[in-house]
């Protein structure tokens, strides 16, 4: 009952952190059934939690630094766009803000 309570809580907290029910169970699924999960195996979800954490607030922090200038996404509307995307080079990536994801390779014309 106290381990039920614990994943339960652990799943409302994370879900706070935008995970989606789906990831959370995947992850749940990984801790011992049959017996209370230990120290350990909390500090092992945790880990795989934190990896995940440090991943979104890199993606958050570019977007944070890329909100007022070119994000790649083919609007050509600011004049950095022509500097940073001539000719709309990163739609040939797809139709994302290809910058915001991370995508350096074809900016000034690399």
């Amino acid at each position: 009952m106290r381990a039920d309570i614990r994943r339960l809580s652990f799943a409302l907290v994370v879900q706070e952190f935008g995970f989606t029910i789906k990831e959370i169970s995947a992850q749940l699924g990984t801790l011992p059934s049959g017996r209370a999960p230990n120290k350990a195996d909390w500090q092992r979800l945790s880990q795989q939690f934190k990896v995940h954490l440090n991943e979104r607030i890199a993606r958050m922090e570019r977007l944070r630094s890329q909100l007022e200038g070119c994000m790649g996404c083919g609007c050509l509307s600011l004049d950095k766009c022509e500097l940073y995307n001539a000719g709309d080079a990163a739609s040939s990536y797809g139709r994302d803000p290809r910058f915001v994801y991370g995508d350096k390779s074809f900016r000034n014309g690399s």
